[in-house]
């Protein structure tokens, strides 16, 4: 028996072989998971409004921090801005990262893949 479910987020992270402490590096990866994310999110025909950053740290203490924006998207670049933003508030000294995660949620429906054209307004 197959179950379908409606798709409540899309998310990707990588945990790190060493504790990250570089911010290049973790930028770096922050890119990676903001394309792979949004790679999922085209290939499903979702755009979502909240983005979510998952943090653990060297200690596994795991917390996550999210924002929302005014329109849906599934573009890397733009999630991959708000996850470097949210991503800059826990940069501390000394913190080492083990595992980074970004994700997206808060789907409407409505508001797929496409939009419509100019031509198609009315």
């Amino acid at each position: 028996m197959k179950v379908e479910r409606e798709t409540k987020s899309v998310s990707t992270e990588t945990t790190f072989p060493r504790d990250v402490d570089d911010p290049k590096a973790l930028e770096a990866s922050l890119r990676k998971l903001a394309e792979n994310t949004a790679r999922r999110l085209r290939g499903s025909g979702l755009r979502g409004r909240t983005i979510k950053l998952k943090l653990r740290l060297a200690d596994f203490t795991t917390f996550t921090r999210q924002t929302t924006i005014a329109r849906p998207t599934n573009a890397a670049e733009v999630i991959l801005a708000e996850a470097s933003r949210l991503m800059a508030r826990e940069l501390h000294a000394g913190r080492r990262f083990r595992l980074l995660g970004v994700g997206v949620s808060n789907f409407r429906e409505g508001e797929a893949e496409s939009q419509p054209s100019l031509f198609q307004l009315s």
